[in-house]
């Protein structure tokens, strides 16, 4: 069974060679690391260009992290599906972890883990409302069998925002087997213009799960 994990890669120069590091010092290294640059204006690519050896390299003119998503997941071959922002990071065991979890649990179609907050250490805490443990359903801490992602469907590229949790209320509508873990397996990097940090996420979960409810709702009558 073979791994992949694909980093959607936007301005990212101050954190990515760290994001790349917790990938490469896994105690089950991934077997394709597939980085897709969104048209950084940065030096991102130069960055990645460093480890050419060790990862592919995508570079795309800028559309937003959700196409950036799908053209890693097009180009990976591997049989399990992950991700990671290219300003987070990954404990060192954290595919070891999920994969043991997925080859010893043949029901299920997907693992999630618990994914710690922390304020980027040119920010100050106070500009953050949420610092905390987060055991709950995010998109790096997933680990997923690739014919269950594709089941479920593409991220959607009409939301600039908010693409996982419109993929999640998916995910849940289909009843795929799942499960969480009380380990702490990545973590969340806050500051300054991250969608972690945006005040408007709470409406888009709150809209988008509405939306799904409604149409759960409709099915049903």
């Amino acid at each position: 069974m073979t791994i992949c994990c694909v980093i959607p890669v936007y301005n990212a120069e101050k954190y990515l060679e760290e994001t790349l590091t917790s990938i490469f010092l896994q105690t089950r290294l991934p077997d394709e690391i597939i980085a897709v640059n969104d048209g950084s204006t940065d030096s991102s690519v130069s960055i990645l260009s460093k480890y050419k050896d060790k990862i592919t390299i995508i570079n795309r003119p800028h559309e937003g992290v959700t196409a950036t998503l799908n053209a890693g997941i097009k180009v990976s071959k591997a049989d399990i599906i992950t991700f990671l922002d290219s300003d987070d990071l990954w404990r060192f065991d954290k595919t070891e972890i999920q994969f043991n979890f997925l080859e010893q649990t043949p029901e299920a179609a997907a693992v999630f883990g618990t994914v710690k907050q922390f304020v980027s250490e040119e920010c100050d805490e106070n500009e953050f409302k949420y610092i905390e443990f987060a055991k709950g359903f995010s998109r790096i801490s997933l680990m997923i069998w690739r014919e269950a992602f594709l089941k479920v469907g593409f991220f959607d590229e009409s939301l600039k925002k908010g693409e996982f949790i419109e993929w999640f209320s998916r995910f849940k509508f289909l009843n795929i087997k799942h499960h969480i873990t009380d380990d702490i397996i990545a973590y969340r990097r806050l500051r300054k213009g991250s969608l972690s940090s945006n005040k408007e996420n709470d409406t888009d979960f709150s809209r988008i799960m509405k939306k799904h409810l409604d149409n759960k709702r409709n099915l049903s009558m």
